[in-house]
This record gives structure tokens, C-alpha cells and sequence, in this order.
């Protein structure tokens, strides 16, 4: 059977690295299971609201499913459902993947997102899998292609006389 006809789960989205600000106290039935992150992350990672990520707590070890929720900006907050095993100051990472049909991983591209120690957005990062057609033994990789979009806050301009 030809592969041509599968789909494959691949990466759409990262982030590495984020701290977390609080648990959602009195939320209601449908907020259950809820990550609310700020909207320039999520703009930057290409999340949607409702869509489903995988948080890992990268302090305790444990790892939640749930789903994004716009928040404000520099929060990175969990409804007590999900995050029963997380506590405000922890580090996790955020993830999201995506089924892509075989004809569409060549043109793929994950995002990678970075943030500062208060959850704002410094960089993203679009990168593109790379597919070994040829038995890497006998020809060279393609290198990897990586598209970084820097938007740390610029320095002041220093004085001119």
C-alpha cells in the first residue's frame, strides 16, 4: 500500500518554554480543561481559539490535554481541571500538532515561539521539515530552513549631539 494515502501527525506548533500565572478560580462547564494564553502568543503560534494543545509541566512532570482560550497578555492560565498538578510559577511547554495528508509535508511549516520570563512574545521561528528522499549515506541533507522573525522591543536610540 502506498504511503501516498496516509496522513501524518506532525508538529504545528511550540512553545518551549512558558511560566505559569494562575489557575482559573469558579469557572464553568464549558471553560473545563482550558489553557488561556495571551493573544500575541497565540498570534504568533497560529492558535486558534479552541484548538486542542498538550501542556507539559516541565516542573513536575505532568502533562495535561485541553484547549486554548484567549487570555490577556503575559498570563498563561489553566482551569483547576487541567492543571490539578500544576501551580502558578511552574514552567511548560505548549504544543500543538496537526494530521497533514503525504502530499502536504513538503510544504509544511511548524512555528516555534519564544517568550521572556513574563510570557512576552520576543521571536517566532517557521521552520520546514526536512524529508530524506535519498539515502543520506550517499547524498548530503538538505540544509534545514529556518525563518526567524525577531520582535524584541528595539533599543532606544542613544542620544546625538
Amino acid at each position: 500500500m502506498s504511503a501516498e494515502g496516509h496522513s501524518r501527525l506532525f508538529l504545528c506548533a511550540a512553545i518551549p518554554r512558558m511560566r505559569l500565572t494562575g489557575v482559573l478560580a469558579g469557572t464553568t462547564g464549558r471553560d473545563t480543561g482550558a489553557i488561556e494564553i495571551g493573544q500575541r502568543v497565540c498570534w504568533a503560534a497560529c492558535l486558534g481559539e479552541f484548538e486542542q494543545v498538550e501542556i507539559c509541566n516541565l516542573t513536575r512532570g505532568s502533562r495535561a490535554i485541553c484547549h486554548v482560550r484567549f487570555g490577556a497578555e503575559g498570563e498563561l492560565r489553566v482551569t483547576p481541571s487541567a492543571g490539578a498538578l500544576m501551580q502558578p510559577g511552574d514552567h511548560v511547554r505548549i504544543r500543538a500538532f496537526g494530521w497533514l495528508p503525504a502530499k502536504a509535508v513538503a510544504g509544511h511549516t511548524a512555528i516555534e515561539v519564544t517568550v521572556d520570563e513574563q510570557n512576552s512574545l520576543v521571536e517566532f521561528r517557521r521552520m520546514t521539515p526536512r524529508l530524506l528522499t535519498l539515502d543520506p549515506g550517499t547524498f548530503t541533507p538538505p540544509p534545514a530552513i529556518d525563518v526567524i522573525v525577531d520582535l524584541a522591543r528595539p533599543q532606544p536610540a542613544e542620544a546625538v549631539d
